[in-house]
């Protein structure tokens, strides 16, 4: 039986933006079974929740984006598949800039390790959908990105 698994610890991260050549700070933080990868945009005081599902995609020009109630956050496909290619079904992530700094495009880079100690298993047994359909996300945007149309039945 497979546990859900979130990241053990809070990690901070920054980098420069590909497209935006802005500074980007990062926080990922330890989520609740069940809450899967949420992007938290930070506005000043104000913080909008974006959820990595597919409802939420947007412009997927030069880059796949994700966008809700004015916000976007591009860029996003290299961070999620250093998450699902770690095994990471549960994390909040706090972003204050327009996009997710590249970096080197692994999960090194953004500040835990390969070898899974920076990694915690949840109490809740894991969905049988859940990490299907967290492949399906990271898959199905790729794909995305790469055409123009997306149908999945």
């Amino acid at each position: 039986m497979l546990s859900q698994r979130t990241i053990r610890n809070k990690i901070t991260a920054s980098g420069v933006g590909l497209h935006s050549g802005k500074r980007v700070n990062l926080t990922f933080h330890p989520a609740e079974p069940n809450t899967g990868v949420v992007f938290r945009m930070i506005d000043g005081d104000k913080k909008t929740e974006i959820p990595a599902i597919l409802a939420h995609v947007g412009d997927t020009t030069l880059s796949t984006s994700l966008e809700k109630d004015g916000y976007k956050i591009s860029t996003i496909e290299h961070l999620l598949s250093a998450l699902a290619g770690t095994g990471v079904d549960n994390c909040i992530i706090d972003c204050d800039g327009p996009e997710i700094p590249i970096m080197d495009g692994s999960c090194c880079s953004l500040g835990w390790q390969s070898d899974n100690s920076s990694l915690a298993l949840c109490p809740t047994v894991l969905d049988a959908n859940l990490r299907f359909n967290w492949g399906l996300v990271c898959s199905a945007l790729a794909a995305y990105s790469q055409c123009s149309q997306l149908a999945i039945q």
